[in-house]
Formats: C-alpha cells, sequence, structure tokens
C-alpha cells in the first residue's frame, strides 16, 4: 500500500507531523470494519485546506495527489480554490486545530507503527520543484486579482463523524443550503458529483418554478471517475430539466475507449470543481460536492464571499472555461434528453450519453438500478 509508505516517509522527516483522522482498525480486514462498525468508518472527513503561518489559507476541493496537480500522465482533475487572508483565515486555523486535536485524530506511527519508508521516496531529496519554488506567493498573487469580501466559515465538527451518519449536525451543508433558498435571480452550481436525491431536488425544482435561473454544472459519464456516481443523479436529470433547470455535463476532452488490457484509457480530465454563485453577490466554495454523502455524511468545510465583483469574474470563468468544455443538456419533443455540443461546424447534437466507454456505461447502469444514492 504505497500511499501509506508515503505518509511514513513524511512522519520521519524533521518539522513534519501526519495523523490519520478517523482511521480503518488495522487489527481488522478492511471488510470487517465496514461489517462492525459501518456508520463511522463510512463517514468522512473531507475538508481540505493549506494553512500557512496562520494567517493565509487556501480552500478549495483540491486534494493532494499527483494528479491534483498535473503530475500523472494518466487523468488530471481540474479544480478552484481561493486564497483567504484576514478573519476568516483565523476561523480556518481554528477549525483545522479542533479536528487536529479530537480523539479521532491519531497519529500516524501510532496507527502504523514499524512501516518501512518506500524506497522511490528517498528520490524526494533531490527534485528542483521541493527544494527551488517556481514562483513565490507574492509573485503569483501579483498575476491574479485580489477582491475584498465578507467571509464567513461553514465548517463542520468532529462531532459529525463521530455520531454517526445523518445526525451530527450538517453545518457546511446547511449553510450552503440555506444560502441557496433564499436565491431570488439566480444560482451558478458547479459540482464534481451531483446526487441531489429527492429532498434537494424539489429545493431547486422550487427555485425555478420561482424564476430563479438555475444553472447546473457536473461531469459527464465520460468525464466523471466515478461512474456509479454518474447513475445516482439520473433518475432526478429529466425533472430538473422539465423545470426549468439548465444542465451542463463537462466533456473528457478526449475518448475514453475500452479496453481489456493495458492502461484501460486514455488521459482524461475530470471536473473536479465546487462553487455555487447566487444573485450576483455571494460565492461559496470549499470541499462540498451537491450528493448525500457531503450533505449528511462527511464532514465539510466552506467559505461564503460576499463581494459582486468576486462574483462576477468567477462566473466569467465559469461560462468562458466550463460551460464552453460542456454538454448542454435539453429536452427533445419525444421527451428524451439530448447533448449539445459547440463544435467547428455549428452545434453538434448527440441523442445517447457521449464520450462513455462499455465498462462506464455498465457499471452506472447497474448502480441505477440499485438506487442507493445515499451510499454513493
Amino acid at each position: 500500500f504505497w500511499k501509506g509508505h508515503d505518509l511514513r516517509f513524511l512522519d520521519r522527516q524533521n518539522g513534519i507531523a501526519v495523523k490519520v483522522f478517523n482511521p480503518l482498525d488495522r487489527n481488522l480486514p478492511p471488510p470487517f470494519n465496514y461489517l462492525l462498525e459501518y456508520d463511522r468508518v463510512d463517514a468522512r472527513m473531507h475538508g481540505k485546506a493549506l494553512i500557512i503561518d496562520g494567517d493565509t489559507a487556501i480552500v478549495g476541493g483540491r486534494n493532494v495527489g499527483a494528479e491534483y496537480f498535473r503530475r500523472d500522465a494518466e487523468d488530471y482533475f481540474s479544480d478552484f480554490e481561493v486564497l483567504v487572508r484576514g478573519e476568516a483565515s483565523d476561523d480556518i486555523r481554528t477549525a483545522f486545530d479542533r479536528f487536529w486535536n479530537d480523539s479521532l485524530a491519531r497519529d500516524y506511527a501510532e496507527f502504523a507503527p514499524g512501516q518501512a519508508p518506500h524506497p522511490r521516496r528517498s528520490a524526494l531529496g533531490t527534485s528542483r520543484d521541493i527544494t527551488e519554488p517556481r514562483q513565490t506567493l507574492d509573485s503569483l498573487l501579483n498575476r491574479h486579482r485580489i477582491f475584498g469580501a465578507e467571509a464567513v466559515l461553514h465548517m463542520d465538527t468532529p462531532d459529525k463523524v463521530r455520531v454517526g451518519s445523518g445526525s451530527g449536525g450538517s453545518i457546511a451543508s446547511e449553510g450552503a443550503l440555506s444560502a441557496l433558498s433564499e436565491a431570488r435571480e439566480s444560482v451558478l452550481i458547479v459540482t464534481p458529483y451531483f446526487i441531489p436525491g429527492d429532498e434537494a431536488t424539489a429545493t431547486l425544482i422550487g427555485l425555478a418554478r420561482r424564476g430563479v435561473r438555475l444553472r447546473v454544472v457536473t461531469n459527464s459519464l465520460g468525464s466523471t471517475n466515478h461512474p456509479s456516481v454518474h447513475a445516482g443523479y439520473l433518475k432526478h436529470r429529466k425533472r430538473l430539466l422539465n423545470a426549468g433547470v439548465e444542465i451542463f455535463e463537462y466533456r473528457p476532452g478526449v475518448l475514453r475507449p475500452y479496453q481489456t488490457s493495458g492502461r484501460g484509457h486514455a488521459p482524461v480530465t475530470t471536473l473536479h470543481s465546487k462553487v455555487m454563485l447566487i444573485d450576483g453577490t455571494t460565492t461559496i466554495t470549499g470541499s462540498m460536492n451537491f450528493d448525500a454523502r457531503s450533505l449528511h455524511k462527511n464532514s465539510e468545510l466552506l467559505v461564503e464571499l460576499v463581494s459582486p465583483s468576486l462574483h462576477q469574474w468567477v462566473e466569467e470563468w465559469i461560462e468562458d472555461t466550463l460551460l464552453k468544455s460542456s454538454y448542454a443538456l435539453r429536452l427533445a419533443e419525444d421527451g428524451k434528453v439530448v447533448w449539445q455540443a459547440q463544435g467547428q461546424n455549428g452545434r453538434t447534437v448527440r441523442s445517447t450519453e457521449p464520450n462513455h466507454d462499455l465498462g462506464s456505461l455498465t457499471v452506472s447502469l447497474l448502480f441505477a438500478l440499485t438506487g442507493l444514492d445515499s451510499a454513493l
């Protein structure tokens, strides 16, 4: 298990400490953990924040992994995050400390005693990317716009994971859904995994029928890295389109031909950004997907930023970058879903799930038959 070796390698370095939150019991095979403590181990710490010197924090959906930093030749995840300075960064640091000091957070040395570091990790010491940063933070900030905003942090506590699924107080999702329910003019949601469920679907349909322009951008079957998740929103898709919700599915950029051997697919870009824009003023981003797992099980971290200029900048980025790289879904006269994409020769229309492979389609259909939305 090479990721475990990597963590042990980091934990052994001077000045670096690693903890594992709510780990599996290594004295039992993983399947037994789920059989004996399903509610606990199925709820995860999903928040993501990089906090620097206590006064700067980067919040978004990006995990720490090669594919999230364009270091994986096979796949790449497209992400979005914000750099926050000011009082909000203090709140984020406090939230981090709450998890770090919680009884569910265990020192990695205790969790995996005696584990030897992976041999190939020794090459890290000579990497120029590690020893010589490409650019300073100040030079990066000079290339990007800086916005003043009123910031509110919505952060779940460890209790959400501790008490089990659905009963721990979903602070992050409640904050996001409360802001969403108060929308009066427009909502734009970007989420890689879109499983609204019956309750959230009713909320979205209610907004659309109230005259709110509602747009949702999510992965297509061809771009998602979890075909099972794609199945979770299929049964809601037509209802949302019928109600006037505009749905866009992100294109993978390249086809993924099904192969029985070898690598299995060509390089693919998967949408992993998580953003919600409301009424021209509010931008919400962080770790929360629009699915039951984020809403009720996992602990999440969101920052809500009130700034018309930031909202406009993010909306223009989404429209110029994501919407132009997505299929626009529509209902044909016979009630079937069609996918519209802008091509060199004008808009092309597809009548079946585009850019999928046989394996992804099979997994999606099988999960669609189970109806286990909350487990996805």
